[in-house]
């Protein structure tokens, strides 16, 4: 029977804590952390919480379906992506949870269910759900595998039981009336028939709807201790983990409802104290526990981690996997990542604290390493110093095609063979150097650079005999490269590098700009590759021709260079590796820079050069497998089995901040207006390496373009006027697998009132009102000054008729009366009389004339008589002196004429009517004015003896009616028709357009015309 008291309650709270909120549904992850590869040779990070990157020791963990991971603390919640830890207040605006938090589980449809001691959440990203009806303390929360949510709970105070399904808000519980006989559940899970198991403190509950069956542990019940987790098999076994170690107890295996201790190589599995177990994607089994950190169980076969491996602590609280298979470890002092690398490390020097200069793999899997001077030899994961050295430093190692051992020590050049050295002898010397490069030939010849105080030479050497031959050269020798064709290119000091076959030298390539190459390569295509000062070049065309190095890459002076089994070339430089496939490498055509784009390997991967920049920091061995030096030991690269992150990164935006004020993203979201400043916190939910994952954004109403922040998580932006946004984001993982889709958020920034359209219009009606306005003032301006020019003409036209009147007429009626006296003396038969009376009937018709012409001139144009009135005054005058009939008519509404047009069109028809009733014998004349909408017209006709058409076309010789009508027509802008024939009649016709006639006709044109038309005014 299980104990409830007070006495127990926390022991068996930490016995249950976390086991059950880390036996998530685990997805298959390309990337997860390979179970045959030791624990050892696994990437590993740490956050430590005395580096307080978030309050509180994490207690509980676990991920949701957005590939975020959860963590509880002993001060809240927080939310984590791989870089930042968000507290729960801030990543969803919700209050903060303060209070134990016991259990977490994400859930297959997204959501979050959090329980702890008094209480039961459930948030699905928007409403956070409170089950105000639960009591006691949630143990566990599990979603069974029909998406149902179950909870273990104890101490509740009541007797509905132990184990509830959650039901929309509220719980329903299962007790001792349907055969729960337990006050606590602090484990349950499925087995493959869908029974649930339930743990207790000594006792397994089968349970279905229908029927109950205890699995009892016969072994003494611990005080405070309980099932700490349930993991089913594929086979119908349940692994079970017990807080407490001892007989039946620690992990077991629960068989044919017995429980039986696995046999397991290299752990005693009731030794174990374990508070979580956890099963990846691999199958693999965690413990996590409470005195050894974490046990990994795989193939019968278990490994510890723990703190002296670098966890950060040995109390384990839980264990969970991320969508990438990266598996995670809360302990007491911290949170902890393993994850599978490029580059595994095989060797470390715990005592030893120089670094390892140089390593050579070989044949029968043992590894040759040189470290400070010294050569050592590792096999089956011991490290031993090679026995009876000829000399105090090697210098160089190789094995030949035959799996012959050179190795150079101080001066000289050996063979290693049986254990024993058998040096190499140069002819007429005792010494060939301190041996730099060794490469192998053809038929038993070795290449050698070997180095002195005072020379750098170049050696050829006889396998068979021993013996060493000096090579001439033009200059000092600095790299070598060779093939099994008996050919060698040899970089020297002086920037040019050569090639021999045979006896024969050839210079392939001159430095122009004075560097030198530091080591060269020959691929299996022939192209030949150098690295200098400033990085990596194809040597081609007789010059050095740079390759594009990735960024990461570009550090340090010292870089080397490394042929692969498969023609893959290797590049090495103080901050990583680059591999440039055989694909890219074949067939450069390049004349100039080249760009090639390398997979390459830096810190996160695992690589970390040594920094010397030697040229055996880098190996490639007869498996194919890449070897790296580095400062603590070296590592080792299988390309036939690189990790690869095929899964696309979950990308999400979290916050909008303006002018510090943090906005939420759910929903439709409205920026106040005068927003300055605006930060949008985006992430991506790539674990392996988050320091390579790579964003892309774009602000559509900004940018035009994709932004390349490279790793940065943050976009800013500043004075952004108002309107309607979209923002959105991509990201890549850190093999450069992109999301595409990404995330997107739209959000409206409101304009301040002077932005509105409203605001806008308004000042547009004012503007346009204000240009009235002036426009009028000006129209007036213009106005008054014409009419003025026009009185001053009116005035001038008065003072000259009355000038004419005064005198020219006057003395001219003097003159026609002297001749009347004069020819009053003659008699009425005498011819000179007849002549003087003809001439005085015609000086009466001039001086009738002239009073017509000074009649005119003092006639009023600014007259208020419409133009029809005018004409009708003018033709009813002319029908009184003849027999001639007259007749006016008006259509239309009457026009508000510019009074200089008005005299105008007035002079045109009052010479028209002048005309009909002198010239055309007419017993009638007809006039009519048309105010139409587009135009002015005015037609005058007669039904006399016409117009002869010679005089129509041409006008008639000494009269100018006809021609002055139709320049007045012409000047104004008018058309003028006339339609006549003998004895037909005539018929006249003037059309002026509207915009012309009408007098305000000018305030939508440009100044320009209201100037003009003022020049007019002036010359009229």
């Amino acid at each position: 029977m299980e104990d409830a008291s007070g006495s127990r309650r926390r022991p068996r709270l930490l016995g249950c804590l976390v086991s059950a909120l880390f036996v998530s549904i685990t997805l298959p992850c390309a990337m997860a952390l390979d179970p045959s590869t030791p624990l050892s040779q696994a990437g590993h990070r740490a956050w430590k919480v005395q580096d307080a990157p978030f309050s509180g020791t994490p207690m509980v963990m676990t991920r949701t379906t957005d590939g975020y991971i959860w963590i509880a603390t002993t001060s809240g919640l927080v939310r984590f992506d791989g870089v930042r830890f968000t507290p729960w207040e801030q990543a969803t605006g919700q209050p903060a949870i303060t209070l134990g938090i016991i259990a977490l589980r994400g859930a297959s449809d997204g959501t979050l269910w959090i329980g702890g001691a008094g209480f039961l959440y459930h948030w699905d990203g928007k409403t956070l759900t409170t089950y105000a009806d639960h009591k006691g303390y949630i143990f566990c929360i599990m979603e069974a595998r029909d998406k149902t949510i179950w909870i273990g709970r104890g101490h509740a105070g009541d007797d509905e039981g132990p184990f509830c399904q959650a039901l929309g808000s509220s719980l329903h519980c299962h007790g001792a009336n349907e055969g729960i006989h337990s006050s606590f559940i602090s484990e349950m899970t499925q087995d493959t028939n869908g029974d649930f198991l339930l743990g207790t403190i000594n006792t397994i509950i089968q349970w279905t709807p229908h029927s109950s069956r205890l699995i009892t542990n016969h072994q003494k019940e611990v005080e405070g201790t309980g099932v700490a987790g349930l993991i089913p098999t594929a086979g119908g076994d349940v692994w079970v983990a017990f807080g407490n170690a001892g007989k039946g107890r620690g992990l077991q295996l629960l068989r044919d409802g017995q429980f039986r201790k696995p046999s397991i190589g290299g752990l005693d599995p009731e030794a174990l104290k374990i508070v979580a177990i956890y099963r990846d994607s691999h199958g693999a089994i965690w413990c996590g526990t409470v005195q050894y950190g974490v046990v990994r169980i795989y193939q019968g076969r278990a490994e510890y981690y723990g703190q002296k491996n670098g966890l950060s602590g040995n109390f384990v609280w839980g264990i969970t996997e991320d969508h990438e298979g990266n598996i995670w470890i809360a302990t007491s002092a911290g949170i902890d990542q393993l994850r599978d690398m490029s580059f595994k490390p095989v060797y470390r020097q715990e005592t030893n604290p120089d670094t390892v200069e140089a390593v050579l793999p070989l044949h029968d899997g043992t590894a040759l390493f040189k470290s400070g001077g010294k050569l050592f030899a590792l096999r089956n994961g011991h490290a031993r110093r090679v026995p009876n050295p000829p000399g105090d430093t090697v210098s160089t190692m190789l094995e030949d095609r035959e799996h012959r051992l050179w190795l150079g020590y101080d001066d000289k050049l050996y063979l290693y063979s049986q254990s024993k050295f058998a040096p190499i002898r140069l002819q007429g010397s005792t010494t060939v150097g301190s041996i730099v490069e060794l490469v192998e030939g053809k038929d038993d010849v070795l290449w050698a650079i070997g180095v002195a105080p005072e020379y750098r030479r170049l050696y050829r050497i006889s396998a068979r005999t021993l013996q060493a031959t000096l090579i001439s050269l033009p200059a000092r020798p600095y790299a070598l490269a060779a093939d099994s064709t008996d050919r060698v290119w040899i970089a020297l000091r002086n920037g040019d590098v050569i090639h021999q076959s045979g006896t024969t030298l050839t210079t392939i390539a001159r430095s122009t700009t004075g560097e030198w190459a530091t080591d060269i390569a020959v691929t299996l295509d022939g192209t030949i590759f150098a690295t200098t000062q400033k990085g990596l070049s194809v040597l081609k065309n007789g010059a050095y021709l740079p390759v594009i190095v990735p960024p990461g890459l570009r550090c340090g002076l010292r870089y080397s260079l490394h042929r692969g089994r498969d023609g893959d070339l290797w590049f090495t430089s103080l901050c990583g590796v680059a591999k440039y496939s055989v694909a890219d490498i074949h067939g450069i055509e390049s004349d100039r820079q080249i760009a090639i784009h390398p997979q390459y390997f830096d810190l996160y991967d695992g690589a970390q050069p040594s920094g010397l920049g030697v040229s055996q920091d880098l190996s490639v061995g007869p498996d194919g497998r890449v070897w790296l030096t580095s400062q603590g030991g070296f590592s080792v690269l299988d390309p036939a089995h690189l990790p690869q992150n095929s899964f696309p990164p979950p990308v999400h935006i979290e916050n909008l901040v303006a002018d510090g004020k943090r906005y939420s993203v759910q929903g439709s979201l409205r920026i106040p207006a005068r927003t300055r400043d605006l930060q949008i916190d985006y992430t991506a939910l790539s674990y392996v390496v988050p320091q390579k994952v790579q964003f892309r954004y774009r602000l559509q109403g900004r940018d035009r373009d994709w932004q390349d922040p490279g790793n940065r998580r943050q976009a800013f932006y500043t004075d952004l006027p108002p309107g309607q946004y979209r923002f959105h984001v991509i990201a890549s993982n850190s093999d450069g697998v992109w999301n595409t889709t990404g995330a997107t958020l739209e959000f409206l920034i409101l304009p301040a009132f002077y932005q509105t359209i409203w605001f806008r219009i308004v000042l547009g009606v004012a503007a346009a009102g204000l240009i009235w306005l002036l426009y009028s003032i000006r129209v007036r301006q213009v106005t008054a000054n014409i009419n003025a020019r026009l009185g001053e003409r009116l005035n001038e036209r008065e003072r000259i008729a009355r000038e004419l009147h005064d005198t020219l007429l006057q003395d001219f009626q003097a003159v026609i009366l002297h001749f009347q006296a004069a020819s009053r003396h003659l008699k009425k038969n005498d011819p000179t009389r007849q002549v003087f009376e003809q001439g005085l009937d015609y000086a009466d018709e001039v001086l009738v004339q002239g009073r017509d012409r000074i009649h005119d001139l003092r006639s009023d144009t600014t007259s208020d008589h419409e133009l029809s009135e005018s004409l009708a005054r003018y033709g009813n005058e002319l029908a009184q002196v003849g027999t001639t009939s007259f007749s006016i008519r008006r259509t239309g509404a009457e026009y508000n004429l510019d009074p200089i047009l008005r005299d105008e069109i007035y002079r045109i028809g009052r010479e028209a009517l002048g005309n009909a009733f002198k010239h055309s014998n007419s017993s009638e004349v007809e006039a009519e004015v048309i105010y139409d909408p587009g135009a002015l017209k005015m037609r005058i006709c007669d039904s006399g003896v016409g117009i002869d058409p010679e005089v129509l076309l041409h006008g008639r010789s000494g009269h100018w009616g006809l021609s002055g009508m139709r320049e007045r027509a012409g000047k104004i802008g008018a058309t003028l028709s006339i339609w006549s024939r003998p004895a037909g009649g005539t018929e006249l016709e003037m059309v002026l357009p509207m915009h012309r006639s009408h007098q305000r006709e000018s305030w939508w044109l440009p100044w320009t015309r209201m100037r003009r038309a003022s020049r007019k005014g002036e010359s009229k």
